[in-house]
């Protein structure tokens, strides 16, 4: 399995991108998630072909708003390209302490487009499966 990208969360862009030591002009892509209520920022450094993806909550109750504010600037998940995201979620429901979070549906242009993901509950760590729609 090939990693597709890490999530980091954090409750302001600057505080990450000074975490991580980037500039703001390393984002190749912004992404309102209206969906999450998240702002996703994508960065791609120059030799990597792995994407970094800053997810910033824009409301109180997005999906990382407890965890950013909990966590400060922290790993969150890590993303995993999948040819199918049905044989790779359906995997994890013979696993104990694995389970289906959400699916859906978003368009990152330096995702390839229009893409399906599933996040997984692993054991206490999140997964991500990304799909080209």
């Amino acid at each position: 399995m090939k990693i597709h990208h890490v999530g980091i969360a954090s409750t302001h862009l600057n505080t990450a991108l000074e975490s991580l030591m980037l500039a703001q002009s390393a984002i190749i892509e912004e992404v309102y998630d209206e969906l999450q209520g998240n702002v996703l920022y994508f960065i791609r450094q120059t030799q990597e072909t792995s994407i970094i993806e800053l997810v910033i909550p824009f409301r109180s109750n997005s999906t990382v708003s407890n965890f950013a504010r909990k966590n400060g600037t922290a790993l969150h998940h890590i993303g995993f390209s999948t040819p199918s995201l049905i044989l790779s979620t359906d995997k994890h429901k013979l696993l104990k302490g694995h389970f289906l979070l959400k699916e859906y549906e978003i368009n990152v242009d330096c995702f390839g487009g229009r893409v399906k993901t599933a996040f997984i509950y692993a054991n206490g760590m999140l997964i991500e499966y990304i799909e080209n729609a």
